[in-house]
């Protein structure tokens, strides 16, 4: 299966967001075309980290990397991400529902 390109997907999750009437901003620009997407999902007062990722079989889908009520502890995930592999998109989602913003299954940790 073919993946749009990342930028192309950050466009559609944040269509999606203010659409359902939550905030949606860029807290940090990857590569365009190929970009890993991770997802800091602030939703009645609980904080996660999700990225994109795919399964055995290829699926496509978001994975829970982080989950913490310190605030702290997610960002510095970011930062090791971040110095891992530049090129991640940070996108913060805040007063939604995930499920009903990504196409992509979730998948369970």
């Amino acid at each position: 299966m073919t993946r749009l390109r990342s930028d192309m997907t950050i466009s559609s999750i944040r269509r999606q967001v203010q659409a359902q009437g939550g905030y949606c901003t860029v807290l940090h620009s990857g590569h365009e075309e190929a970009g890993i997407i991770f997802l800091l999902h602030r939703h009645k007062s609980t904080l996660s980290l999700w990225a994109e990722t795919s399964n055995m079989e290829g699926a496509r889908g978001w994975a829970c990397r982080a989950s913490a009520a310190d605030e702290l502890e997610v960002l510095e995930k970011i930062r090791k991400e971040r110095a891992f592999d530049p090129d991640i998109w940070v996108l913060e989602i805040e007063n939604v529902n995930l499920e009903e913003v990504v196409s992509e299954q979730i998948f369970s940790e």
